[in-house]
C-alpha cells in the first residue's frame, strides 16, 4: 500500500494522521492539548511549563502490537479570540487602560481560480468600527500566540516521525521528494498530491492552523527553510497545498447532525444541571462567594446559565491571549474565582472529573 501523510484541521481540534506502510495492529494516540500564553502560569492556558502525562500501554497491549500502522494526534487550535469584547463583559472599566483589546494581526489572503484562469489575490482586512470584537479580528479567530504554538507542534511532530531511525515513519529525503513533486516538478494538477491530504473546517482559525503547522512542518518558512534547489523560491501564488473543506451546513464533525439529534448538546446540559453534583456546586459557599465578588467588581448580577459560563470562558481566552485584565480590569482574586468556576462547571455538568480539568475548552 501507499504511504500517506494526512492532516485534518476541523472545527473542534487538529487531527494529524500519519499512515505508514506497515501492517497488523493499529496504535492510536489521542493527545488533547490547548496551548496558550498568559501573564502567569494558569493551568487552563497550558503554557510552556505544562507537560501532559499519559499512562503507558500495559504489557498485554504491548504484546498485541506488531508494528505501528497508524498514529492520530489530536490537538486544539491554541489561542483565539472569543465572541465578546472586553467592553461588552466589563462595561464599567476604564477604556483608557492599555492592552485591553484583542490584538489580531492576522490578515487573510483570498484568491479565486476558475479553471485555467487565476485572478489577483486579495488581502482581507476589517473596516474599523465594522467588526464584531474590535481590531482586525473575526469571531473566534486565531491570535498571534498560535504561531509559536503550532511551530512547536510542527517541529515536534517532524523531529519525532521524520528521520533515519527505525522509529521514524519517513526519511527526510522521502518527504523532500514528496514536496518537490508538488512544488518543483509540478507533477499534480492544482498541486493535489495523493500523498498529502489536508481537510479543514471552513473557518479562519482552522485554516490558520493548517497553514502555520504545514509551514513549519515542511520547513518552508523564513529562517527554517532548507535550500534544496538554488533555482527555486517559494511563491504563495502557485506553491499552495491543495486542501478540502465543507459547507458548515453539512459539517461532518458535529455528530448530532449525523444522528439527527440536533438538541443533544442542550439535552446533556439540562441533565447535567439537574444532577445533584451540579446543584451542590452551584449552591456551595465558594460559588456564592464568587457571585458576590462578581457583582461587586463587575457591576451586574451573575446568573448561573450557559450565557454567563460562556462569558467566563471568554475571560479565560482574553487572559491567555495576553489581554491586560489583572489588576486593571478585575482583581487577581476574582480572576482566580472565574478560572476555578469555569473548570468546575464542566466537571460538575459532565460528571467527568479529570477529563474536564485536563482537556479544557481551549
Amino acid at each position: 500500500s501507499r504511504c500517506i501523510f494526512g492532516l485534518d484541521f476541523n472545527m473542534h481540534g487538529t487531527v494529524i494522521t500519519m499512515h505508514a506502510c506497515l501492517s497488523s495492529y493499529v496504535c492510536v494516540l489521542l493527545c488533547l492539548v490547548g496551548i496558550c500564553h498568559g501573564n502567569a502560569y494558569v493551568p487552563m492556558c497550558n503554557d510552556e511549563s505544562y507537560r501532559p502525562k499519559y499512562d503507558s500501554l500495559t504489557v498485554v497491549d504491548l504484546k498485541r502490537i506488531n508494528k505501528l500502522e497508524q498514529l492520530q494526534i489530536v490537538s486544539r487550535h491554541g489561542s483565539r479570540t472569543g465572541d465578546h469584547s472586553v467592553r461588552d463583559i466589563f462595561p464599567n472599566f476604564d477604556t483608557s487602560t492599555p492592552n485591553t483589546e484583542w490584538e489580531c494581526n492576522f490578515t487573510t489572503i483570498t484568491a479565486r481560480s476558475y479553471g485555467a484562469e487565476s485572478f489577483m489575490a486579495l488581502q482581507k482586512n476589517y473596516i474599523h468600527g465594522e467588526e464584531f470584537i474590535g481590531g482586525n479580528c473575526g469571531d473566534s479567530q486565531s491570535t498571534f500566540q498560535v504561531i509559536e504554538q503550532h511551530r512547536k507542534n510542527a517541529l515536534l511532530v517532524r523531529d519525532y516521525y521524520i528521520g533515519a531511525k527505525p522509529k521514524h515513519l519517513f526519511t527526510r529525503h522521502e518527504v523532500d521528494e514528496i514536496m518537490d513533486d508538488i512544488f518543483i516538478r509540478r507533477k499534480y494538477t492544482d498541486n493535489n498530491s495523493p500523498i498529502v491530504k489536508i481537510i479543514s473546517g471552513d473557518l479562519e482559525r482552522t485554516y490558520s492552523t493548517a497553514s502555520i503547522f504545514m509551514t513549519f512542518f515542511l520547513k518552508y518558512s523564513d529562517g527554517v527553510k532548507e535550500e534544496r534547489d538554488a533555482h527555486w523560491i517559494y511563491n504563495g501564488n502557485h506553491d499552495y497545498l491543495y486542501s478540502y473543506t465543507h459547507d458548515a451546513k453539512v459539517d461532518p464533525y458535529v455528530p448530532q447532525h449525523n444522528a439527527r439529534c440536533k438538541k443533544l448538546k442542550a439535552y446533556i446540559g439540562d441533565r447535567g444541571m439537574q444532577s445533584e453534583m451540579f446543584q451542590d456546586f452551584i449552591h456551595s459557599p465558594q460559588t456564592r462567594a464568587f457571585f458576590k465578588r462578581w457583582r461587586q467588581e463587575v457591576g451586574y448580577k451573575f446568573h448561573a446559565n450557559d450565557k454567563m459560563f460562556k462569558i467566563c470562558e471568554n475571560i479565560m481566552w482574553m487572559y491567555c491571549g495576553g489581554i491586560n485584565l489583572i489588576p486593571h480590569v478585575i482583581s487577581e482574586e476574582l480572576f482566580s474565582m472565574i478560572h476555578n468556576f469555569t473548570i468546575e462547571w464542566r466537571v460538575k455538568l459532565l460528571n467527568n472529573g479529570i477529563t474536564s480539568r485536563e482537556t479544557t475548552s481551549l
